[in-house]
């Protein structure tokens, strides 16, 4: 026994204490700036995801271009 209190219990209190510390914590405040834009950016309106994504292939296109015209035809491709 460890404090009047039999092992497995007191191993289960230090674990309780130690969630429950943890769940207090603050959390970085990048990560909850991501999570804010990400919940002010979120859409299910089959418009905006269809034009987002046009962008970003344009976008991921741009990048190609650039990197073949600062490298040569034979530069590594960035994705298939």
């Amino acid at each position: 026994m460890l404090r009047g209190i039999e092992p497995d219990a007191f191993a289960a209190r230090l674990l309780e204490q130690g969630l429950a510390a943890n769940a207090t914590e603050s959390r970085d405040p990048t990560l909850e700036l991501i999570e804010q834009w990400d919940a002010e950016d979120a859409t299910d309106d089959p418009e905006e995801i269809a034009r987002r994504q046009k962008d970003a292939e344009e976008f991921m296109e741009s990048l190609a271009k650039s990197r073949i015209e600062m490298e040569g035809p034979h530069a590594r491709k960035l994705w298939p």
